[in-house]
């Protein structure tokens, strides 16, 4: 009765993995649009190479032939084929036969592209790379998708000047295309994976952009331009951003006195604020941007809109007689407890790099306000809360300068 059951219990998964699971290997609707990860070697006489780059796809128009639809691959960077004019290439999934079709440009007749129903180790002709080649089958498996567990194919081929192995997955279509090919004494490979994708409205890894830091973001004193504002930066892959800049714009009483723009590389930016004909209580606006080429097109702003303002304030008292001793020391800050504005005073007695930071009670750094040389003198600075988004809480404000480091206690009381 025991081997009864286990039978029993084995066709009903195969019968339910055939039914449920198996229904579209090539997902084709408008809107539809992956991202591909493509790493690449090289060798031969000249030399040898490697690299990664970002490719993608977009289904977004359609095509009907003898009253059926058929789907292009549009905006395609991305060479899963191998073919001729691939981009031009017309699909066709059929669900009910559990089988792809392809209409190649200059041939009116529709194409085997792949059957799905190919049982592992079998061969079968396809078109998918245009010309009719042999392609053996690896069968039906299980395998995980960004999370989800789901069946995919496996077909390879061996060719004269090439060999590699397309995988697709249910729900997904292509998932990985790897080609391993040779020209004369030149040969190299390429392997295609699906980094991420939007499929039928829903997305998978959606890949993201943040600026983690613009600071410091304090109002400052005249005396203290230019100086050197901090931009920090993450994505889900870096690889795809396309453009970091910011935009300054020097205003007066709400009129513009000057305005521009400065573009950047790099994870870690440093943009040097350098506005001319200052004057007390102008502003200086600030916005930084960063973009992406994913699917997703990303567009980041900081802040998230509008500007952020740094108002210039009347100038610290600087040393006016040579002969007058400065001693470093740092003030307690006033008010204190204070909602969402304190001031911070300090003295500088000689020369140097002076570092003025903010941190939590865990010791995590959550504001740099000062990270530059200054003269021997007195300085103020106001320090906002809100413009570094701190909540509630007791922090640390820590100066050090040389060998002078001392730390004060601040509680921000919304």
């Amino acid at each position: 009765m025991k081997i009864k059951i286990v039978a029993a219990a084995v066709i009903f998964f195969q019968i339910l993995s055939c039914s449920v699971f198996a229904q579209n290997f090539f997902p084709l609707e408008i809107s539809n649009k992956c991202e591909y990860q493509v790493d690449y070697q090289f060798h031969g006489p000249g030399g040898t190479g490697s690299g990664t780059y970002y490719g993608k796809y977009f289904i977004n128009k359609d095509s009907v032939i003898n009253d059926q639809t058929f789907y292009k691959l549009d905006q395609f960077t991305v060479q899963l084929f191998y073919g001729d004019d691939e981009g031009n290439y017309l699909f066709r999934y059929d669900s009910t036969q559990n089988k792809l079709f392809v209409k190649l440009p200059e041939d009116d007749t529709v194409r085997l592209a792949v059957d799905f129903n190919i049982p592992n180790d079998s061969v079968f002709t396809s078109y998918i790379q245009g010309e009719p080649k042999l392609y053996t089958s690896l069968g039906i498996e299980i395998d995980t998708i960004f999370g989800y567990p789901v069946q995919t194919f496996k077909m390879t081929y061996n060719f004269s000047s090439d060999n590699g192995s397309y995988t697709f997955a249910d729900k997904f279509g292509i998932v990985q295309s790897d080609n391993i090919w040779s020209s004369g004494t030149l040969y190299g490979s390429n392997s295609d994976r699906l980094i991420s994708a939007v499929i039928d409205s829903t997305i998978y890894n959606p890949l993201t952009l943040e600026i983690t830091g613009l600071h410091p973001l304090i109002d400052r004193p005249i005396n203290t331009f230019p100086f050197v504002l901090h931009i920090t930066w993450d994505a889900t892959i870096p690889g795809l951003v396309d453009s970091l800049y910011v935009d300054i714009i020097h205003t007066r009483s709400d009129s513009v006195i000057n305005s521009w723009r400065l573009n950047f590389n790099g994870h870690q930016v440093n943009v040097p604020i350098y506005p001319s004909d200052l004057e007390v209580s102008d502003i200086i606006k600030i916005r930084a941007t960063i973009t992406d080429e994913s699917i997703f097109n990303n567009v980041v702003h900081y802040p998230d809109s509008g500007y952020a303002y740094i108002h210039v304030l009347d100038p610290v008292t600087s040393v006016l007689d040579e002969n007058q001793p400065y001693e470093f020391s740092l003030s307690q800050n006033y008010p204190n407890p204070f909602n969402p504005s304190t001031t911070i005073e300090y003295t500088i007695g000689e020369r140097k790099n002076v570092l003025l930071k903010i941190y939590n009670l865990l010791g995590i750094e959550v504001a740099a306000l000062e990270n530059e040389v200054q003269s021997p003198g007195n300085y103020k600075l106001n320090f906002n809360a809100d413009d570094f988004n701190l909540p509630s809480g007791v922090y640390f404000y820590r100066i050090s300068s040389g060998s002078f480091i001392e730390c004060k206690k601040m509680i921000i009381m919304r």
